[in-house]
């Protein structure tokens, strides 16, 4: 009966040790799915499209300690700005600050593997940024 039950005991903890642990969390709010990569999609100062007339692509990097990278290639060259954000999970508002002290602020809608960015800026401009993972 011990060898039975040493047995019994031996096969359920290799069952249970063979199961693969999810260790992949889903992200909940806009501060943790803002995090990595996103690809320029579409940007569009008012009604005119940006992509791929002028910008040709791009990418929106976010890290988590608050940095954020942008990369954009224009016919132009390339153009690397760096600056650190905030997130307003309550009202998905991103707050964007480069190392001069300009302050950015932008609505974000979050959709999955896409996002969308929309912002005014300092000489009244209306952007609207999209980019997907």
């Amino acid at each position: 009966m011990k060898n039975l039950f040493i047995l019994f005991s031996l096969v359920a903890i290799t069952f249970f040790a063979s199961c693969k642990k999810d260790n992949s969390i889903i992200p909940t709010t806009l501060s943790e799915s803002i995090i990595g990569t996103w690809n320029l999609t579409s940007v569009k100062n008012g009604a005119t499209e940006q992509m791929p007339n002028l910008i040709t692509s791009g990418q929106l990097i976010f890290d988590t300690n608050n940095n954020f990278m942008s990369v954009t290639n224009t016919f132009f060259g390339v153009e690397v700005t760096n600056q650190t954000y905030t997130v307003d999970d309550v009202n998905n508002i991103l707050t964007t600050t480069k190392p001069s002290g300009k302050v950015t602020i932008l609505k974000v809608l979050l959709d999955g593997k896409n996002i969308t960015f929309t912002y005014t800026d300092d000489q009244n401009q209306f952007f609207t940024i999209k980019a997907s993972k």
